[in-house]
């Protein structure tokens, strides 16, 4: 989800490659709630209906319709079929509309990804700008270089790795570099560096264009 349907960005369009063959749909801001409400009516509609075998008993244009809504080519045997599901990407979400209120429709989908089976990532770089629904929903962090202690501790306190040892926690963000992250989880409680440099190789444009420190993500995984 960006806030427009294009996308101007090498790094996406380079990992979108890796998962050829995975479907990527494109939304705006603008239509990103009905077509992600749709979306999950849909996989509801479909896992429902192969849980109790009833593929047989839809018509054939009901059939078409959930298939091209779902991205499949056809329909899995029965016994066969696993639920789907759905990683969602909301890119440059700092402060947006989407998620200034509390009871708006995004805020309160962060507490049913486990029901709707969808992974939820953030693209942020001003930390402040993330909902509080989504802060304390978010089990993942990747943290890359550019963040002032002051940031690196509102950070440490509003998300679910608070408890995390706050001392070892700044040790090791010191020691990422360019090209690196923090990743930190608050479920399996494991923090490390990850190396990104691979990215910035395979992309085809000159590097020095492209600056990836200040910029954090968050996402919900299960």
């Amino acid at each position: 989800m960006t806030p427009s349907v294009s996308i101007d960005d090498d790094t996406f369009n380079f990992i979108s490659k890796k998962f050829k063959n995975l479907p990527v749909l494109t939304v705006s801001h603008e239509d990103i709630e009905e077509v992600v409400d749709g979306l999950i009516n849909c996989k509801t509609f479909y896992n429902e209906f192969m849980k109790n075998g009833k593929v047989n008993k839809l018509v054939p244009e009901q059939k078409k319709l959930l298939l091209e809504a779902l991205y499949l080519k056809s329909f899995p045997k029965e016994g066969t079929s696993k639920r789907l599901h759905t990683l969602i990407l909301f890119d440059d979400i700092a402060c947006n509309n989407l998620f200034k209120k509390d009871e708006s429709y995004f805020n309160k989908l962060v507490y049913r990804c486990r029901h709707i089976n969808c992974i939820f990532m953030y693209g942020v770089q001003k930390f402040k700008g993330v909902s509080m629904s989504v802060k304390s929903q978010a089990t993942s962090l990747f943290i890359y270089p550019g963040f002032n202690p002051h940031e690196i501790i509102y950070i440490y306190i509003n998300t679910t790795i608070k408890d995390f040892d706050y001392n070892n926690f700044k040790k090791i963000y010191k020691m990422v570099q360019k090209d690196q992250c923090l990743y930190c989880n608050s479920v399996s409680d494991e923090i490390k560096i990850i190396d990104m440099s691979h990215l910035r190789k395979n992309l085809s444009f000159n590097p020095v264009e492209t600056d990836f420190s200040s910029d954090s993500e968050l996402s919900q995984e299960f």
